[in-house]
C-alpha cells in the first residue's frame, strides 16, 4: 500500500512495528492537509486502509471545529457534517464516530461512508458530560461514553445500555473507551470498597458479561484505555496519588507495565495509547505523577524499550519533534496525532518504514 499525500509517496509496510524482535521501524513523518482558513489541526483515530480522521479549528470555538477525514492512500480530504465536530475514530469501512452538534447540543454522531450522518438517541437523562463515541469495530459496532456506556451500531440504530460493576450504586456510572473486532469492550465501572466508590477497569464482553481487572497491588482505581483482537487490555491504575500503566491479559492477569518501561529518572510508561494484535503498546514517558512528558514510548515484550523520538526522520528543525501529541496507532504501526511547526499545528501521521533500527 502506499499513502500520497501533497504529491509525496510514502511506503507503508504492512505489520512493520510487529516485526521480527530482532528490529522497530523507522518513521516517516506526513503533515495532513488543512483548509486554509483553519488555525489548527490534529488526527485523532486512523483504520488499517488508508483512512485518518481528526478536527481542524478556525480559531472560532468547539462550535466551529470541523470534522475530518483524510484519504492518504488516494489523496484529499473532506469534511464531515457541520460545524461543531470532532470526529475520533474510523473503521475498515469508512465508518467514523464522534460527536457533533444536534439541536443545540453535543451528540454521538457517526458518519457513513457515503458522508451521511446517524444520531445517537440520548436518553433524557442529564448529561454530566459533553456525549461522544470513541470508537468503532469493523462490524460496525461503536460505544459510546453518555451519562453511562452504551454499545451502539450505526447503521441499524441499535442501542445497547452497558451494565456497571457490582456493588456500583443505583445509577449506572460506567464508562467506555475501545472495542475490539469480536465486540469486547473497554473502560471501566464503579465498585464500593471501604464505604467509598472505586473505579476498576473493566471489560464488557460481547455477550453482555463483564470483567472486572482490578487495580494493581496498592492502589485503588483503575481505567481501562485500549483492547486488541486477542482481548490484552492497557491502561492506568492509581493511588495516593501515583499513577502505573498496566497490560492485563487472559493468561497472566494484571501485570505492573511501568515496572517494565524505566525512560529516565523516575519516569515510565504511562497513559497507554493503543496496543496492537502483536502485543506493540504505544504511551508517553511521565512522571508518577502524570507530569513532566520525555517523550513517547514503543513498548513490546521481548523488545527493547524504544523512544519513538529516535526513531523519526524528519526534515524540519529538532524542536518541532519536541511538540508531538499522540492519539492512536493502528495494526501496521501507523501513529497520528498533531505537531507545532513554523506554519502553525498540523495533524500529523507517522509512517514506518521498511528500513528498520536494529537492535
Amino acid at each position: 500500500m502506499k499513502f500520497r499525500v501533497r504529491g509525496a509517496v510514502v511506503a507503508l509496510v504492512v505489520a512493520c512495528a510487529a516485526s521480527s524482535a530482532a528490529a522497530w521501524p523507522r518513521y516517516g513523518v506526513v503533515l495532513l492537509d488543512r483548509a486554509a482558513d483553519a488555525v489548527s489541526a490534529q488526527a485523532l483515530g486512523l483504520n488499517d486502509t488508508g483512512l485518518v480522521v481528526g478536527t481542524e479549528s478556525t480559531g472560532g470555538g468547539v462550535d466551529t471545529d470541523r470534522a475530518v477525514v483524510w484519504d492518504v492512500a488516494h489523496g484529499g480530504r473532506r469534511v464531515l457534517g457541520e460545524p461543531g465536530a470532532w470526529a475520533l475514530a474510523v473503521n475498515d469501512a469508512g465508518i467514523a464516530v464522534g460527536f457533533g452538534r444536534q439541536a443545540g447540543r453535543s451528540t454521538p454522531v457517526a458518519w457513513l461512508a457515503d458522508g451521511s450522518a446517524r444520531w445517537f438517541e440520548l436518553p433524557s437523562r442529564r448529561q454530566s458530560q459533553p456525549p461522544y463515541a470513541p470508537a468503532i469495530n469493523a462490524a460496525g459496532v461503536a460505544v459510546v461514553q453518555a451519562a453511562m456506556a452504551w454499545r451502539w451500531v450505526p447503521e441499524t440504530a441499535a442501542q445497547t445500555a452497558l451494565p456497571d460493576l457490582p456493588g456500583g450504586g443505583l445509577l449506572p456510572k460506567n464508562f467506555v473507551l475501545a472495542i475490539n473486532a469480536v465486540g469486547d469492550a473497554a473502560g471501566g465501572g464503579t465498585v464500593t470498597s471501604a464505604g467509598q466508590a472505586r473505579r476498576h477497569a473493566a471489560i464488557f464482553r460481547a455477550d453482555g458479561s463483564l470483567v472486572d481487572l482490578g487495580v494493581l497491588p496498592g492502589d485503588a482505581t483503575s481505567v481501562a484505555t485500549a483492547i486488541n483482537d486477542r482481548g490484552d487490555v492497557v491502561g492506568e491504575s492509581s493511588g495516593t496519588g501515583a499513577y502505573r500503566s498496566f497490560l492485563w491479559s487472559a493468561a497472566q492477569g494484571l501485570v505492573d507495565l511501568s515496572a517494565q518501561t524505566p525512560c529516565g529518572g523516575d519516569k515510565t510508561l504511562h497513559t497507554p495509547l493503543g496496543i496492537t494484535e502483536a502485543g506493540v503498546v504505544l504511551g508517553e514517558c511521565l512522571s508518577p505523577e502524570g507530569v513532566g512528558s520525555a517523550g513517547y514510548l514503543l513498548w513490546q515484550a521481548g523488545e527493547p524499550l524504544a523512544f519513538l523520538r529516535d526513531l523519526i526522520d524528519y526534515d524540519g528543525p529538532p524542536a518541532d519533534l519536541g511538540t508531538l501529541i499522540l492519539f492512536a496507532l493502528n495494526e501496521s504501526g501507523a501513529i497520528v496525532g498533531s505537531i507545532r511547526t513554523a506554519t502553525g499545528s498540523h495533524a500529523v501521521l507517522l509512517v514506518p518504514r521498511a528500513d528498520p533500527v536494529r537492535r
